[in-house]
């Protein structure tokens, strides 16, 4: 599998980490977590895990085997990303920069590795050079020069200036690795577990490292195993054959929730289900660049309608693609449309696009047809989504005809390729810049590869430049803010239709799970079985 797809979003840190800067921020989420008071723990703390799809990379500078996007707690980053979006201290306890272009890092005193020896500045080294080789990768480090000040202190060069170089270094495939040796059994980490074993496509394992510098994990063993199909997972949990089940399919909800041994907890929302409109297409994928047609499709589709039905009340009614905690005080900034079908007939009717035979509206013999890609990261991440939106368009006269990519790869292909006119798309905010999302799939400059036919301009452009080269986190926030006003509400080339919330099915026996927004931060360390 090529890494550069397991999660497209990730591409932005080509231009974080790289330099091409992005933006951090404190953001506020309630976390969930069962609590059983009185309990007693038991004895027998071998835990089981039903993850998805196995997608490690296991071979090449771009291998990620414990690291992404399972992360097993094998493996630590420099910094750690909150469950609120915060940037913590991990292996790294301060940090300075000077003009965003030099990032130098002071490592936790003490830190040993699984096999005894102690992290060093060498192994950071080694770590950032061995990224800057996997050039498909989504940290995109080609370029930059990292040095061992000493053995507690490295320093990053950065080729271009980059205010929020450490925003980036949250991710689980930063995580630090000891000099020579890659990611996966039998290497040695500094987290809360260590390897047992990793059969690809069967499980992976870890047991509680007796010697970690921090918190001790409660679990003793955990086994992750790999389960695609998401009604055996839920049914895995539901015969006791799992203590957790992660990403359970909202299907399944109600029947998990009927079940007095069985509880449902999300994260915080950190994700989205929206589509983008080709505004930049040619013909016969240029319908969408028509605004007459965009304000139809922003207040035709009732987004209420949609959450309780397709995703049975399980997110939430956000349109600002990055998560408001994240945009902090401006997040007001984005006003977002209410369903009006009046309005969305009416501007289609002001526009020339008229009724006709079909209940399909037509404009100088041209009929108001579009076709909508569905396809990243899966088509079954956005089962139902297609087929809500064509209903709900038809009802003001827009045809919708659907095209189902299997995977990311025919998707991105598709993307290139300019052919369709609305692209569905589950994301996540993975990191704690404010600019990642946006810049990857807004700006027509730095943004992902083939994503220009979404972007707005200069406009857009020229407020995410402002706030990837501001080295005030509070106005790079304001300057993102405003980047979505423009993309929402003025340009309206994205139309959100849910916030998406991460199920996990939980064994009612089992305590301290902490759901995280983002999946790749997610920690298992203060799972336990109680009595």
């Amino acid at each position: 599998m090529d890494v550069r797809n397991l999660d497209r979003r990730e591409f932005l840190r080509l231009c974080a980490a790289a330099g091409i800067a992005v933006p951090g921020l404190p953001m506020v989420l309630a976390a969930c977590g069962a609590a059983t008071t009185g309990a007693k723990l038991s004895a027998n703390q071998n835990l089981t895990i039903g993850w998805g799809k196995d997608e490690y990379v296991t071979s090449g500078p771009g291998s990620s085997t414990g690291q992404y996007p399972l992360n097993v707690g094998v493996y630590e980053p420099l910094v750690r990303l909150g469950t609120d979006y915060s940037v913590n201290p991990m292996l790294a306890t301060r940090w300075e920069q000077s003009q965003g272009v030099t990032w130098t890092f002071h490592l936790r005193p003490g830190v040993k590795w699984h096999d005894g020896s102690p992290l060093t500045a060498d192994d950071v080294k080694w770590t950032f050079d061995r990224q800057g080789q996997a050039q498909s990768g989504p940290t995109g480090l080609g370029g930059n020069s990292t040095s061992v000040i000493d053995a507690q202190t490295v320093q990053f060069k950065l080729t271009q200036t980059n205010y929020r170089f450490v925003e980036s270094c949250v991710h689980p495939y930063l995580s630090i690795l000891k000099k020579g040796t890659p990611p996966g059994p039998p290497g040695p980490g500094t987290g809360p577990f260590r390897w047992i074993d990793y059969i690809p496509q069967t499980h992976a394992r870890v047991t509680r490292s007796k010697t970690y510098w921090g918190t001790a994990a409660t679990p003793a063993n955990l086994t992750f195993q790999f389960i695609p199909d998401d009604n055996t997972r839920a049914l895995s949990l539901a015969s006791g054959q799992l203590d957790v089940a992660a990403d359970v399919a909202r299907p399944a909800v109600g029947t998990l929730k009927n079940r007095s041994d069985v509880s449902v907890m999300h994260a915080p929302t950190g994700a989205y289900t929206a589509f983008y409109v080709n505004i930049g297409g040619k013909a016969p994928y240029d319908i969408g660049a028509d605004p007459a047609v965009r304000l139809a499709l922003e207040t035709g589709i009732d987004r209420e309608a949609f959450l309780s039905s397709v995703f049975s009340g399980l997110g939430t009614s956000a349109q600002t693609m990055v998560p408001p905690a994240v945009l902090g005080k401006y997040a007001g900034d984005v006003k977002g449309f209410s369903y009006d079908p009046t309005r969305a007939a009416a501007s289609l009717e002001g526009a020339g696009w008229t009724q006709s035979g079909g209940g399909v509206r037509a404009k100088n013999g041209r009929s108001l047809q579009l076709v909508l890609v569905n396809g990243f990261p899966d088509a079954t991440s956005n089962a139902g989504v297609s087929e809500f939106v064509q209903a709900e368009l038809q009802k003001i006269g827009i045809g919708v005809t659907v095209k189902t990519e299997p995977d990311s790869d025919s998707y991105s292909a598709v993307v290139n390729s300019g052919a369709g006119d609305l692209f569905v798309e589950t994301g996540n905010q993975n990191d704690a810049d404010p600019t990642f999302l946006p810049t990857g799939v807004f700006d027509s400059q730095i943004g992902f590869p083939g994503y220009g036919i979404f972007a707005p301009g200069s406009s857009v452009d020229g407020l995410i430049a402002k706030a990837l080269n501001s080295p005030s986190d509070d106005q790079a926030r304001s300057y993102i803010a405003q980047a979505m006003h423009q993309i929402v509400d003025v340009s309206m080339v994205f139309i959100e239709l849910a916030g998406v919330y991460r199920l996990f099915g939980v064994r009612s026996n089992i305590q301290g799970l902490v759901p995280h927004p983002s999946d790749v931060s997610q920690s298992w360390a203060t799972l336990s079985r109680v009595s």
